[in-house]
């Protein structure tokens, strides 16, 4: 297991990862978005651990939009969205890999309360809201001179615990302002798909693969692929080696069998 472990970090082995379609859809509607796009990015996150386990995967999915040069609103419905917004950034390191600005390339927005009402209310920003999270007011933030709300981004992105949230954020948002969506499962979402909803995360390893930003989850599965390699190679090494011993013990026995007559 360690040595498995040192391989895949060390020396990854780009071993085949399973596809799943709409995991390659997510990734696919992120591709055919225009570069420079507005990303409308809602969370709802109750609790911190639901980012925590999952922060190479959001780390991968900002350093591919920021590859992409997406200006990203990040708006928060849940209690520690902001600390997980805040996590995202530090940990995807965009600023210092991409050259991001806060205020320019992406912007955080408070907590606002409310579930449904809420959503529907932050669709339109100068209504919703007088300052970031940092307590700029909107009027001075130069990436919401040209974002006032939904009807300026060209895709929204859904991110959260809360199973009856992503339903909420296709009746308020990519139904209402007829704008693509990805996130949430495909289990929660089957419903929207294809009308509204245009990819889901169904294998965080498959998109770490796809976008280029290997992670914990690429990593876990390069650790069972070769693990199951080396087991199967050790089978065959036993069959190998018992069909040998069966072989070379029948031809000796004859042989001293036919010495003996």
């Amino acid at each position: 297991m360690l040595i498995c472990a040192f391989l895949v970090v060390f020396f990854p082995p780009a071993l085949p990862v399973p596809t799943e379609p709409h995991t390659v859809d997510y990734y696919n509607t992120i591709e055919a978005t225009p570069k420079g796009s507005v990303v409308y990015f809602g969370t709802y996150f109750d609790y911190i651990t639901a980012y925590v386990q999952s922060r190479d995967l959001y780390k991968a999915k900002l350093s591919h939009w920021a590859s992409r040069d997406f200006k990203i609103v990040m708006l928060a419905f849940g209690q520690v969205s902001i600390a997980a917004f805040d996590g995202m950034v530090s940990y995807s390191n965009i600023e210092g890999k991409y050259g991001y600005e806060y205020g320019i390339d992406y912007v955080i927005m408070p907590y606002l309360s409310g579930d449904e009402p809420a959503l529907a209310a932050a669709a339109d920003i100068y209504s919703a809201y007088q300052t970031d999270v940092r307590g700029t007011p909107i009027s001075q933030i130069p990436l919401l001179q040209q974002v006032r709300g939904l009807k300026d981004a060209q895709l929204i992105v859904y991110d959260g615990n809360v199973l009856t949230a992503p339903a909420m954020f296709v009746r308020q948002w990519a139904q209402a302002y007829n704008v693509k969506m990805i996130g949430g499962s495909f289990g929660e979402l089957s419903v929207y798909y294809g009308k509204y909803v245009f990819g889901t995360m169904e294998s965080a390893a498959l998109y770490e693969f796809l976008s280029k930003n290997p992670g914990e989850e690429l990593n876990k599965l390069d650790m069972l692929n070769l693990e199951l390699l080396f087991t199967y190679g050790m089978i065959g090494i036993g069959i190998l080696y018992n069909v040998r011993k069966k072989l070379t013990g029948k031809s000796e026995t004859t042989a001293r069998g036919g010495g003996a007559k």
